[in-house]
């Protein structure tokens, strides 16, 4: 079945589509899009190289943590609710791995979109929050953020100097 990725920016209001002028700039990065849902990972990763990234995918956490001890990347996307292993579980393991991938940004990816939700997400260590379906725009703007915060220095510290969530 063939997907139609919309390379368009949708204004926030539901309006006219905007131009890549009103997305925040940034340079491409190198995204790992996590998630057990085919379609998911590839309207994603469609939409990253739409920007200019370079996207990999993992059809799971399992998948998704063997890739990160053989390869860097800049950002995870990472769906909370898995087959086998979650997104919590997953990102307590990304925060323990050496070599500075425990400072990884990691945006967490659900289908639940509750305040609450948001911040149980906010709260296990997670650095951004989008909910499915993700729209290009929100999509550009969460992976701005979050690599202008790591590029600014306001990177994740190292998993002992986090304090534990509530």
């Amino acid at each position: 079945l063939p997907l139609k990725i919309d390379a368009e920016v949708a204004l926030p209001n539901g309006g006219a589509a905007a131009s890549r002028a009103d997305v925040p700039a940034f340079s491409p990065r190198s995204v790992l899009v996590v998630d057990d849902n085919e379609t998911v990972r590839s309207v994603i990763a469609g939409q990253l190289a739409a920007r200019g990234h370079a996207a990999e995918t993992a059809d799971g956490a399992v998948r998704a943590l063997e890739m990160l001890k053989s390869t860097r990347y800049d950002l995870v996307i990472l769906d909370i609710s898995m087959p086998v292993m979650d997104g919590f579980e997953a990102l307590k393991i990304i925060r323990g791995l050496p070599d500075g991938v425990a400072r990884t940004p990691v945006i967490a990816l659900t289908a639940h979109a509750l305040l609450e939700d948001r911040e149980r997400c906010i709260a296990a260590g997670f650095d951004q929050f989008l909910t499915k379906p993700v729209r290009a725009d929100e999509l550009a703007r969460a992976v701005a953020e979050v690599t202008a915060a790591r590029s600014a220095g306001a990177a994740r510290p190292e998993p002992e100097e986090q304090a534990e969530p509530p």
